[in-house]
C-alpha cells in the first residue's frame, strides 16, 4: 500500500478550520478509489490525559488539536466522551434554564468540535457536515438549515423556511427561543442511550427535527399567519411522519424518541422534559370545542404505542406503560398500565427517623 495524505481539520476557532495534511495509509478500491485507513484508539499517557493514537501511520497526537481547547482531551464518539457529556447535560441544562447564554455558546462548542471530527473520520459526510454546522454562525442558523433542507418543496423552498425558523426563534417566545432548542437536544443526550454526540439530533434525529418545525409553526400560528402554520404542519408530517398541531403548547427539554407516528392534538399542553416513545397518540374526546386534548406534566413519560384520550391530565413525572389506552388522571409518579390502563399508585417514599 503507498502511503497518502488524509485531510484532518484544525480548529481556528467556533467557525473557523484549515486543512492539514497528515500521514496516513491507503488502499485502492474495487472501483479504483483511494480511501484512507486510519484506525485510532484511545490510550492512557503518561500525564493521565486520554491522547488519540493511529494504530496505522497516524502520529500520537492530542485530541485538544482537533478541538481547539473546546472542552477535553477526549475523542468524540467514544464510551469515555458521552460519559463526560451526559455529565455535562445537567450543567448545561441548568443554565439554559436560567436563560444563561454562556450555556448556549458552550454547547456551539462542543457541537463543532463534533462536527470537526466527523468531516475528518467520515470523508463522505464531510460536505454536509461543513454545510450543516462548520460554515453556520451560531446554533440557529445550524439547525434552521437542516429543517430548511428536510422540508424544502415546492410550496416553500430552503432558503424561505430557512428565514421562516430564524425569525422564529427571534421571536423568543415561551415555546420556541434559543433555550428552548438547546434544551432539546441536551434531553436527547440526556436521555438516549443511543446518543454519543451532542451533533447527532441536529444531523441525524428526525424527532429533534419535527420538534424544531412545530415549534416555528407554533409562533407562525400566534401571528396570525395560519395557513402557513399548517402548510408546514403539512411538510412536517408527509416528510418526518410526525403529526403536532401548531395551536398544541409543547415546553422546553422535549424528547420524541424514534417519533414515527406520535400524534399531539390542538389543545394538548405539554409542560418541561417530557419523554415520548414511537405511536403516541395524544388524542381528543368528547366535546367539538374547547379543551379536548390531555395535559402532559414536567418529566412525564409516554411509552410506544400509548393513547390517551380526552382532556385527562397525566402528571408530574407519572409514566404510561406502551401500548396502554388511558381514559383518566395519571396522579404524580404514579404508572398507568394496561387497556384501559389501571393506575398503579407510586411507591411510599422512605420516611427519616427524626431524632
Amino acid at each position: 500500500m503507498a502511503p497518502s495524505t488524509t485531510a484532518a481539520f484544525i480548529s481556528g476557532g467556533a467557525n473557523s478550520f484549515a486543512p492539514v495534511n497528515v500521514p496516513s495509509q491507503a488502499h485502492t478500491c474495487g472501483v479504483g478509489r483511494r480511501r484512507p485507513l486510519v484506525k485510532q484508539a484511545c490510550v492512557q499517557d503518561g500525564a493521565g490525559k486520554i491522547q488519540v493514537a493511529a494504530r496505522r501511520g497516524l502520529p500520537t497526537m492530542s485530541w485538544q488539536v482537533y478541538t481547539g481547547g473546546a472542552h477535553s482531551d477526549l475523542e468524540p464518539g467514544t464510551p469515555e466522551y458521552m460519559v463526560h457529556m451526559k455529565a455535562t447535560c445537567g450543567t448545561l441544562a441548568r443554565l439554559s434554564a436560567q436563560g444563561d447564554v454562556s450555556g448556549c455558546d458552550q454547547l456551539w462548542a462542543y457541537i463543532c468540535a463534533e462536527a470537526r471530527h466527523i468531516a475528518h473520520r467520515e470523508h463522505e459526510l464531510s460536505s454536509f457536515v461543513s454545510a450543516a454546522v462548520l460554515n453556520q454562525k451560531s446554533l440557529v442558523d445550524a439547525v434552521a438549515f437542516v429543517v430548511a433542507g428536510k422540508l424544502a418543496s415546492r410550496a416553500l423552498s430552503a432558503a424561505v423556511l430557512f428565514e421562516l425558523c430564524k425569525e422564529a426563534v427571534e421571536e423568543s417566545t415561551e415555546y420556541c427561543s434559543v433555550c428552548c432548542m438547546q434544551e432539546d437536544i441536551i434531553a436527547v443526550m440526556q436521555r438516549d442511550p443511543a446518543c454519543t454526540r451532542f451533533v447527532e439530533p441536529l444531523l441525524f434525529f428526525k424527532g429533534f427535527h419535527a420538534l424544531q418545525a412545530y415549534r416555528v409553526s407554533h409562533v407562525l400560528w400566534n401571528q396570525g399567519r395560519r395557513l402557513l402554520a399548517k402548510q408546514l404542519h403539512a411538510l412536517t408530517s408527509k416528510r418526518l411522519h410526525v403529526d403536532i398541531h401548531p395551536a398544541a403548547r409543547i415546553g422546553a427539554g422535549a424528547f420524541l424518541d424514534h417519533a414515527t407516528g406520535i400524534v399531539i392534538g390542538e389543545t394538548c399542553v405539554l409542560d418541561r422534559n417530557v419523554s415520548l416513545l414511537h405511536r403516541v397518540t395524544l388524542g381528543g374526546a368528547g366535546a367539538s370545542t374547547g379543551k379536548r386534548h390531555p395535559d402532559v406534566m414536567a418529566g412525564a413519560f409516554l411509552g410506544a404505542g400509548s393513547t390517551v384520550l380526552g382532556p385527562v391530565r397525566v402528571g408530574a413525572d407519572a409514566a404510561v406503560a406502551a401500548c396502554s389506552l388511558l381514559l383518566v388522571d395519571v396522579p404524580d409518579d404514579a404508572l398507568a398500565v394496561g387497556v384501559p390502563a389501571r393506575i398503579r399508585p407510586p411507591p411510599p417514599r422512605p420516611t427519616i427517623p427524626q431524632q
